[in-house]
């Protein structure tokens, strides 16, 4: 094989190796208005310190975006719940809008 193949090989091999690396990154897109998030992905983009305090504490206020539920074969009864990511973030910016006000106020 000629050194110029070879450099060829190498930088394909680190491309393929940068993509494959890429694809198996767990990230969550912010920029897609139409992503779904789990009470994990909501957890961690507010700032909570797990799911099931999302879940027990965050997710019933009255004005958080109601969940999208996402039926499952594991049971009839049971559905998987999801947020529009879109919504959880407009809902944190609305909320700290209210805390900045209600800060403001207090002084």
């Amino acid at each position: 094989m000629q050194p110029q193949e070879i450099e060829v090989l190498e930088r394909h091999t680190q491309a393929l190796n940068a993509l494959a690396e890429a694809l198996t990154k767990k990230t969550i897109d912010v920029s897609d208005d139409r992503r779904l998030w789990d009470a994990q992905a909501c957890a961690e983009y507010l700032g909570i310190k797990s799911a099931r305090s999302f879940t027990e504490h965050t997710a019933p206020l009255p004005d958080f975006p109601d969940a999208v539920p996402i039926p499952s074969i594991r049971s009839s009864s049971t559905t998987q719940r999801r947020w529009i990511a879109k919504e959880v973030q407009d809902w944190a910016l609305s909320n700290r809008d209210k805390v900045q006000a209600r800060r403001k106020s207090r002084k």
